[in-house]
């Protein structure tokens, strides 16, 4: 598999053989990294738990990262296409009911995990179906819309 590098006009391109990529050490922790790739470091990675680590999940501050940013997407489905929607809902609805269920299993070791998925995650998940429902039925408008004035489906 060939080695990819980070350049300013090309964000993917395949290094020149026999020229190493343009190396850069960590002035927190000393690690050695290629330039133009993220690096993250150790020392700013906040511990998740024991449940965290356990189940996936990540730190609280990390799954509420996560659904702010699900919401900020909810937040503009109303600029976007019928069909774009429904395939954002599918994949929020998926990613919400995984993390139900690991939230669920992290609650017996972690009680920080309770409110997050009674609070915040079933409702999004509520929200989502209402946002699929609603998507589903101005699709199912528009193209009877198109029916009706004599064009093609």
């Amino acid at each position: 598999m060939p080695v990819t590098t980070v350049s300013a006009g090309n964000r993917f391109r395949s290094p020149e053989p026999g020229v190493p990529a343009a190396q850069t050490s960590c002035p927190s922790c000393g690690a050695v990294y290629v330039m133009g790739f993220q690096h993250i470091c150790p020392s700013r990675v906040v511990n998740p738990g024991p449940a965290g680590l356990r189940n996936g999940l990540g730190s609280r501050q990390e799954v509420q990262a996560e659904l702010d940013d699900i919401a900020a997407a909810m937040r503009g489905f109303h600029m976007k296409a019928c069909d774009q929607i429904l395939r954002e809902c599918s994949a929020y609805s998926a990613r919400l009911s995984e993390l139900t269920v690991l939230l669920n299993r992290a609650e017996g070791t972690d009680r920080q995990y309770v409110r997050l998925r009674t609070q915040q995650v079933l409702i999004y998940l509520a929200e989502i179906e209402r946002q699929w429902k609603t998507a589903s039925r101005l699709l199912e408008v528009t193209r009877q819309e198109i029916q009706l004035s004599g064009g093609q489906v």
